[in-house]
């Protein structure tokens, strides 16, 4: 099963065609939307049986979470790149702590209107945080970005930057 995933995503990858037609756009789609949900099922398995003290099997959850991640992020799906990003940035998933590959994959979410990668980048870019050096204007945009979506936490951490004069 995960030969032929690992397959499919080189296939995709090394594609000659620059430009998908609708119909190969929309199954690309439904494959990162059906990938997504299989690694959001193998997540909440691996949450289980970590719970359940069952090692060796949350830690298969764990890999199997991350490939379908992996499958839908190369994809496009956001949601799954955002997933991603907060693996390497937190160590989860069976993912080693990795703050270039986090901020790539948090960056490629965010690029797509994510609200909470574009907050979490906002946020690190204005402490300086996750390997990222201080960044006032990345982290102005980044956060205004998250807030015109609503993103409560931007909001309020814009209005906190805005009284203590971090951006200008």
């Amino acid at each position: 099963m995960i030969v032929n995933k690992i397959k499919k995503i080189v296939n995709n990858l090394l594609s000659p065609s620059d430009q998908p037609s609708q119909g190969t756009q929309n199954i690309k789609i439904n494959e990162a939307n059906l990938a997504f949900e299989q690694g959001q099922v193998f997540e909440q398995l691996a949450i289980k049986h970590h719970y359940l003290l069952d090692h060796d099997q949350s830690v298969h959850n764990n890999r199997n979470a991350m490939w379908n991640f992996l499958s839908a992020a190369l994809k496009g799906h956001s949601e799954a790149q955002y997933k991603l990003g907060l693996g390497y940035l937190q160590g989860q998933l069976g993912l080693d702590k990795n703050h270039t590959h986090a901020q790539d994959w948090l960056t490629k979410a965010a690029k797509q209107g994510h609200s909470d990668a574009q907050y979490k980048l906002g946020l690190a870019y204005l402490h300086g945080q996750s390997g990222l050096d201080k960044n006032y204007t990345l982290a102005e945009e980044w956060l205004k970005e998250a807030a015109k979506q609503g993103h409560h936490e931007a909001q309020m951490t814009l209005e906190k930057a805005y009284s203590q004069l971090a951006f200008s």
